[in-house]
């Protein structure tokens, strides 16, 4: 956390070395675009708490998960930003940790008055992340196993291609209204699976009983996620907005072309895993979501916005994943442009 404080202190103590006369716009307003020949960030500082249920181990809990987005935009013309969306996870997030997510896209301004359009255009860049799956084995004494396919909450693992669209309507001159539609169609391809087989109970004169790791390589069809947002923001007095989003978000089940063990340390058990995990041809990872946001900024300068911010979630998995019943995340909104 060290290194956390020491950004947000360098975010509110560089900009006083600036003399800046104008004040950058609501970076969080949904019909944002940035200046041309400039660049513009969001970055979001949070934590969250979860519910969750998870088979066979029954309802938990996530506390004091931290995690960071960072969004950077360029504005290529007056009309076209280019933008760079990033999330990462510091600790284990439903088994998850490291780089969520790297797209890069384009907002491509096709009307701009009252009411606002937007074409977007981009890519996902998250084939550069490994797939995760664990596997539960359990058996009875003559060696008879019943196997269970259990991946862990991932879909985000695949190269892809992001179109979509953003329209809306300046309503006042302190009130934008803006609705988002976006779907990433994500490319067959080969990736990783770190499986892990608890084999607790299963009896076996030449295999272990407690459980194994390995690695499987895995060729998985395409699929296509989908994630649509309404939101406002409003100028609640000079340098102060107010924004709000309702959100709803679509992962689609991975289902397998091929799967093969790809590690030393296997042995029959696993194998046998990976042929029921083949046969069964999909992960049981697709999840929904629906969400609720609200924050408030204050502008200090033309590089420093910040406020905080809470958004809440609930969802629901396939049979499975986990499932997310519901999770609450809050924390500091840093924007700026320059």
């Amino acid at each position: 956390m060290k290194i956390l404080s020491a950004l947000v202190s360098f975010l509110f103590v560089v900009p006083l070395f600036f003399n800046v006369s104008a004040f950058a716009a609501n970076i969080e307003d949904g019909a944002f675009l940035a200046d041309k020949n400039s660049f513009a960030y969001r970055l979001y500082l949070n934590s969250s708490y979860k519910n969750t249920i998870k088979e066979p181990r029954g309802y938990g809990s996530y506390n004091d998960i931290y995690k960071g987005s960072l969004d950077l935009y360029y504005g290529l013309t007056e009309d076209i930003t280019l933008a760079f969306q990033g999330i990462y996870n510091y600790n284990g997030t439903e088994d998850r940790k490291g780089v969520q997510k790297a797209n890069l896209v384009s907002f491509i301004r096709a009307a701009d008055d009252v009411f606002f359009f937007d074409v977007l255009l981009g890519m996902s860049l998250g084939g550069i992340l490994d797939a995760e799956m664990e596997a539960k084995v359990t058996g009875t004494v003559g060696g008879d196993t019943e196997e269970k396919i259990s991946p862990r909450n991932y879909s985000y693992g695949m190269y892809g291609v992001i179109a979509g669209g953003r329209f809306g309507m300046k309503a006042t001159p302190n009130l934008t209204m803006a609705i988002l539609f976006e779907a990433t169609h994500r490319f067959s391809q080969d990736d990783t699976i770190d499986a892990e087989v608890d084999a607790t109970g299963l009896r076996h004169q030449s295999l272990p009983v407690t459980g194994t790791k390995f690695k499987a390589k895995g060729t998985f069809k395409p699929l296509t996620d989908y994630y649509t947002q309404i939101a406002f923001s409003y100028k609640a007095a000079d340098k102060i907005y107010v924004n709000t989003k309702f959100g709803y978000q679509y992962y689609a089940e991975k289902h397998l072309k091929e799967a093969r063990v790809d590690s030393a340390s296997a042995n029959a058990i696993d194998e046998g895993v990976i042929t029921q995990l083949v046969a069964q041809g999909r992960l049981n990872d697709s999840w929904y979501e629906f969400s609720f946001g609200i924050s408030g900024i204050y502008t200090i300068t033309n590089y420093l916005q910040v406020g905080p911010y809470y958004e809440y979630m609930s969802g629901k998995n396939e049979t499975g994943a986990l499932q997310t019943k519901q999770r609450m995340e809050y924390g500091l909104r840093i924007n700026g442009a320059f």
